[in-house]
């Protein structure tokens, strides 16, 4: 369960499955948090790591609105895309085939 584990935890995860996968096949990174800055802060380390995609979810433990959701899913794409971290990764891969069974 991703909340009970620490943030270096979660990082080392996402580090083992990309050396697991070996290029096989794509890793889609879990980054979502109860915070849109924490979320933010770990989908940038993740595309960092190696992560070819990013799942987020809603804030957990909180109840935001409509607007608010949508306010904290376009913060978490506006900041990602801004760093273009994932989108630099992606260009210097190779086309990866599913396979690994890290999904």
């Amino acid at each position: 369960e991703s909340p009970t584990l620490h943030h270096d935890e979660k990082i080392r995860i996402i580090e083992r499955t990309i050396e697991a996968c070996n290029g096989k096949a794509m890793v889609i990174a879990g980054t979502g948090s109860n915070s849109t800055h924490d979320t933010i802060e770990f989908s940038k380390e993740a595309c960092q790591r190696g992560a070819d995609a990013l799942l987020v979810v809603v804030p957990y433990y909180n109840k935001p609105s409509q607007a608010g959701l949508e306010s904290h899913f376009k913060a978490v794409a506006d900041a990602v895309s801004r760093s273009n971290a994932c989108d630099a990764r992606r260009d210097e891969s190779p086309k990866r085939s599913p396979g690994c069974g890290a999904y």
